[in-house]
Order: C-alpha cells, then sequence, then structure tokens
C-alpha cells in the first residue's frame, strides 16, 4: 500500500477548526510526530478518556504548522525530532499563539531539557513513560501547570541547583586534572604527557 502524499498526512478533525473543540469540557489537544504509530497510540490512548480530544495530526513541521493554522489547542504533543525540522521552532511559534506545549520523546538529557524549557514547553514526557504519566501530563499543562517525566525529574533538579544551567561533568576536576585529560584527548602516550606536565 502507498503512503499518502506528505501534504495528505495531517489532519483536523470536523467541528474543532477555530479555537476550542465541539465539546468545551473536552481538552483540545494536537500531536505532531513523524511516526503514525505513535500518533495512532496517542489517538487511542486519548480517546477513550471523556474529558481530552485529539483535534488535529501532523507527521511534520511543516504540517504542524498547517494544522495550527486551522485550529487552536488547549495542547500541543510534540517530537522534537521531525524530518523536516527541528519540533522546538514549532513549539516557540506554538506558544507565542498562547498554545500550552507538551514535549513527547525518546530521547531524554540535559541538553534536550534546556532546549525545551527555553523554547517555552510547559512539559516534557517520554514515550516509554507510562499511558497514565502521558494523561496526566496533558491534563497538567492543559490547565496551565508544568509536568516533567519522572526520568527528566533528576535532570531538573541538577539545573535548579546549579542555577538554570546543565551541570558540568568535569565541575569537580581540578585545573591540572583536565590539562590531563586534554592531553590525552590529544592521544599521547604516558611519557609525551608526562614531558607536557
Amino acid at each position: 500500500m502507498a503512503s499518502a502524499p506528505e501534504s495528505a498526512r495531517h489532519r483536523v478533525r470536523k467541528g474543532t477548526s477555530g479555537s476550542g473543540a465541539a465539546r468545551a469540557d473536552r481538552l483540545t489537544v494536537v500531536v505532531v510526530d513523524d511516526h503514525h504509530l505513535v500518533r495512532l497510540a496517542i489517538d487511542t490512548l486519548v480517546e477513550a478518556e471523556d474529558d481530552l480530544v485529539v483535534v488535529g495530526e501532523a507527521a511534520s513541521l511543516a504540517e504542524g504548522r498547517a494544522v495550527l493554522e486551522e485550529v487552536t489547542p488547549d495542547v500541543l504533543l510534540l517530537d522534537v525530532h521531525l524530518p523536516d525540522g527541528d519540533g522546538l521552532e514549532l513549539c516557540a511559534e506554538a506558544v507565542e499563539r498562547g498554545v500550552k506545549t507538551l514535549v513527547l520523546t525518546a530521547y531524554d538529557g540535559d541538553e534536550l531539557l534546556v532546549e525545551a524549557m527555553r523554547a517555552g514547553a510547559s512539559g516534557f514526557v517520554l514515550k516509554q513513560d507510562p499511558a497514565d504519566s502521558v494523561l496526566t501530563a496533558l491534563r497538567t499543562v492543559g490547565a496551565g501547570g508544568a509536568h516533567f517525566s519522572n526520568a527528566a525529574t533528576p535532570h531538573m533538579l541538577a539545573m535548579i541547583a546549579s542555577g538554570g544551567a546543565p551541570q558540568d561533568p568535569l565541575a569537580h576536576l581540578t585545573d591540572r586534572e583536565r590539562s590531563l585529560l586534554e592531553l590525552l584527548g590529544e592521544g599521547l602516550s604516558n611519557r609525551q604527557i608526562a614531558e607536557r606536565l
């Protein structure tokens, strides 16, 4: 079976264009992820909930922009690694429009977490997190709060403790130890390092 043309893979549900959803008591969600199975899983997960509804989906940065031109969701659930660009660009654009954004990714780490926060994301969940955690994150972010994956919590605490920047793993080394590490990185032998030091 041939795949759909790139421009046909995004969709907005009927009755949901503009701001809000068909039912005002439901939190509206747009899902942007390049994997069809991830979008389908999120859609299926959300569909079983009375207070949530997926109003649009997209597989790329360009498609995500097209969906957000047609509908303004309460929450944008967004992967950062998209085939045509950085999803954090879309995050920043959505935040400027007043859309709360929740980053959904398979990758964790200080750098990505910091970048997501700088782009204005209100939350960060991993694809390996339990389904209930993703639903909780959608509700929390949709209500104006912040939610971070349990796996990301140690990273967040380290950033707060270090003043908002990822901790330098070499911070505890002395100047001499740093010099030694640099020389090792150059591929010098023990004898050559001893001569240099």
